[in-house]
């Protein structure tokens, strides 16, 4: 079991058993045992959890109701006690929680060290984006589909001679 705590102060336990993974599939469609899959990262559900805020509640909100309706506290207000840096523990909580879940040890080792590359990667990539050389060349980039999109679209541009769609063409 892990723990994390919200905004409020309020400490939650992250327990991942079968039933808790039935529930999750339930009611989010996600097999947290899928966590384990090793895929290129912008497949693997590792960094669907990461990438989206939105999967990270309906998952935490099946993972805690129970503990949400024993402390009678209501999925809003739990949502409103879930930003900023609760988020990342809570999803430091669940990863690892998951990985206890797996009953052989070789397994949970190679799941620490798969969410470890994960780590590593989100890291890198967080320091790249720090870095002024790779803002400019983001930067470049951007400027450079912009200016593919914007020439596409004047190429796209309806011939002379035909009316606009939503103006009567004079006979």
């Amino acid at each position: 079991m892990k723990t994390f705590k919200d905004r409020e102060g309020r400490e939650w336990t992250v327990d991942v058993t079968l039933d808790s993974i039935a529930r999750v599939y339930d009611l989010c469609g996600v097999k947290l045992t899928d966590l384990a899959d090793v895929k290129l990262p912008a497949d693997s559900l590792v960094f669907r959890l990461l990438d989206d805020p939105l999967l990270q509640f309906k998952m935490l909100h099946a993972l805690l109701l129970p503990e949400m309706r024993a402390k009678g506290i209501e999925p809003e207000d739990f949502g409103r006690a879930m930003a900023g840096e609760p988020i990342d523990q809570a999803t430091t909580a669940v990863l690892g929680a998951v990985v206890d879940f797996f009953p052989s040890q070789r397994d949970r080792d190679r799941m620490k060290k798969a969410l470890a590359t994960v780590n590593r990667w989100m890291e890198t990539t967080r320091t790249a984006l720090e870095s002024p050389a790779i803002q400019q060349r983001m930067e470049r980039k951007l400027q450079e589909a912009l200016s593919t999109l914007i020439d596409s679209d004047s190429n796209s541009a309806e011939p002379s001679g035909s009316a606009p769609p939503d103006e009567p063409s004079e006979s």
